[in-house]
């Protein structure tokens, strides 16, 4: 079996796993996430071949709830910085 054929055998059952339940792909080291459909289409053009291992399902809405409370953090300290300037 060749490695690329290692990668298709291990992400299978992901892939499957993930269309059925409404997950994506995410690679933390890179932090990128994708849809079935949108990692299939990469791996189409010769991206993202990484094994199973590199891979963690996750339920996509939890990136909108990550990036809402970057947000918050952000609107925090801008404030934050409002007020020491007001300050002066």
């Amino acid at each position: 079996m060749t490695e690329h054929e290692e990668i298709v055998a291990g992400l299978a059952p992901l892939f499957k796993k993930a269309e059925k339940e409404g997950l994506w792909f995410h690679e933390g080291f890179h932090d990128v996430s994708f849809s079935p459909k949108e990692l299939r289409k990469e791996q189409a053009n010769g991206k993202f071949w990484w094994g199973a291992c590199n891979w963690k399902l996750i339920d996509p809405q939890s990136l909108i709830k990550d990036f809402k409370k970057d947000i918050r953090r952000a609107e925090d300290e801008i404030k934050k910085i409002q007020k020491r300037i007001n300050n002066q």
